[in-house]
């Protein structure tokens, strides 16, 4: 408390206008040019999202998919509110639920939860049509087989033009068993962060009755596509991608991403089954442990196609144990249209 004072007291001095003209002093307007972040342990593109900051408190009082006291009606409520948990277990979900622009400046606070938190089964989240401004902590989402859908993600986020969805994050939130990828965005999205989460064990069972393609019967981890009309920045740092065949993660079309201090680990067979990068995509990947498991038949982690480009250091890898002298041998594919796929600065 005693820093938040002192850093509130430099802050007012430090922007104080000095009265240089001779007239009466009438005093100072304080004028604060620094984002709020959403909580103080956030960053990336998201770390300044509003959430349900300054509005009301709404209890869960029970894990019934829907009605009053269920997460879902506190989700559709409107105005800014910030949701508590009274009671902890398993929400079996009969659909997903669904976060539009209407049911923006929300914080879901899941530690808030008693006994081991909130799962939610079947189905997740659902992002669409302008959504902003949304936290969502400490949640554990695992879909499962159980909706019968063959394309279920844990988390999902996509816009398209003449709406965006803005201001998303992730915190300490865990997205396994889906039948999709664990979670995926694309489309008009900008200023995402995922932060301290798990990507994991993505159903092999993905696309059940697909179209027989390779793809089929493989577990993925995150998908993020940038539309080239509107680039999309997401950071997704100090997390766990593991038992994901592919997508770990890929990103394609024009998104930006910051990809560091992850761990991947036991990704698959194939030399794009860890980190992908395609299309336009510019991707930072920067200090992400790549352990090998029993799966993982190949030694290269990072794969650029097309026209990305990539900005490479302070990684460890199976090629580079303890690090690597230089950063660009930590084991990459070269499948970039012209070969330069190479940035030296981030």
């Amino acid at each position: 408390m005693n820093k938040i004072v002192a850093f509130v007291a430099i802050s007012i001095f430090a922007y104080a206008p000095v009265n240089t003209s001779g007239a009466a002093d009438t005093g100072f307007v304080l004028t604060p040019n620094l984002p709020l972040k959403a909580f103080p342990s956030a960053e990336g593109f998201g770390a300044d999202t509003r959430g349900g900051r300054g509005g009301k408190v709404i209890e869960v009082t029970n894990l019934n998919d829907s009605g009053p006291g269920s997460l879902r009606e506190a989700i559709q409520s409107p105005g800014r509110r910030i949701v508590v948990f009274r009671v902890g277990g398993t929400i079996e979900l009969a659909k997903s639920i669904y976060i539009f622009g209407k049911n923006s400046y929300l914080t879901i606070a899941g530690q808030t939860a008693p006994g081991d938190g909130i799962q939610l089964k079947n189905y997740g989240f659902e992002f669409l049509k302008g959504a902003h401004d949304v936290v969502i902590r400490h949640l554990r989402i695992r879909p499962g087989l159980s909706s019968g859908s063959g394309s279920v993600d844990a988390v999902t986020i996509y816009d398209k033009a003449g709406t965006h969805i803005h201001h998303i994050v992730f915190d300490h939130v865990t997205m396994e068993w889906a039948i999709d990828e664990n979670a995926g965005h694309g489309g008009w999205v900008t200023d995402v962060t995922y932060q301290w989460c798990i990507f994991a064990e993505g159903a092999t069972e993905a696309d059940p009755g697909g179209s027989g393609g390779w793809w089929d019967g493989l577990s993925k981890g995150m998908l993020v596509a940038g539309d080239q009309a509107f680039p999309s920045n997401v950071s997704v740092h100090h997390s766990l991608f593991a038992h994901n065949t592919v997508r770990n993660p890929l990103v394609k079309g024009a998104a930006l991403a910051d990809f560091r201090n992850n761990l991947v680990y036991n990704w698959g067979r194939w030399t794009h089954s860890a980190t992908q990068v395609m299309g336009t995509a510019r991707v930072n990947v920067v200090n992400n442990h790549y352990i090998r498991g029993i799966d993982s038949l190949q030694d290269i982690v990072i794969r650029p196609y097309d026209d990305a480009k990539i900005y490479v250091t302070g990684n460890i890898s199976p090629r580079c144990p303890t690090g690597c002298i230089d950063p660009w041998d930590v084991g990459i594919k070269d499948s970039s249209s012209s070969g330069d796929y190479k940035r030296d600065i981030p």
